[in-house]
């Protein structure tokens, strides 16, 4: 699956393959909303929460790196240091 064909989908299939294929790799949240993001094949998907609404309000997917950026402070790296 490339993020292309992945984009193509609806968000319900979306969702589906993420649950199925997907790999966690981080959560964070705001007042209002949660953030999963996912590694699937070879590019993320970010799924955004409102605990509001009580539903996914959208499903994110990128290739960029730099939208990592607010998950990596959940790092923890002390287990890699001798």
């Amino acid at each position: 699956m490339t993020l292309y064909a992945f984009k193509l989908l609806v968000q319900d299939a979306q969702a589906d393959l993420t649950w199925q294929d997907g790999v966690l790799l981080g959560f964070r949240q705001t007042s209002d909303q949660h953030m999963m993001l996912y590694r699937l094949e070879d590019f993320y998907v970010e799924f955004v929460y409102d605990s509001h609404q009580n539903e996914i309000t959208e499903i994110r997917s990128f290739i960029n790196d730099t939208l990592l950026e607010p998950y990596l402070a959940q790092i923890d790296l002390t287990g890699l240091l001798y």
